[in-house]
């Protein structure tokens, strides 16, 4: 990837799933974004994506819902996505979030996807900044 920055579209869709005690006492899983992460550092020209804002269904009762296709294009190409160039994702290392993306620019289409194995983690871990 570093050899290729300026030649593909780089989405960092950093986030963290917490669980939370409700009121009846059972377990729900909150999904946040990690904009503050990406602020401290990230891939030379990568856009942050939050998935629980910018393509999950915010109407749905499911949380992190995918959005529908017309919803979920025009995120991507406020993102900077196009059919034209290869996007590659990454998240923090555990690649929940970086796989998810993935899957969905390809349910949706996009001839030419990949996931930065690794992620971010790894990607600092080579001394990269």
């Amino acid at each position: 990837l570093a050899a290729n920055l300026e030649r593909v579209t780089i989405l960092d869709v950093r986030g963290m799933v917490d669980s939370i005690r409700n009121e009846d006492g059972g377990m729900e899983m909150l999904y946040v974004g990690l904009r503050e992460a990406y602020n401290k550092g990230h891939v030379p020209g990568a856009v942050f994506v939050d998935w629980t804002t910018d393509v999950a269904d915010l109407s749905s009762s499911v949380p992190v819902q995918l959005s529908g296709a017309d919803s979920f294009a025009s995120a991507m190409v406020e993102k900077g996505v196009s059919k034209d160039k290869p996007v590659v994702v990454y998240d923090g290392g555990k690649m929940m979030f970086a796989t998810r993306l993935w899957w969905a620019l390809e349910l949706y289409g996009h001839p030419d996807v990949h996931v930065l194995d690794g992620g971010m983690a790894r990607w600092k871990l080579e001394g990269r900044e």
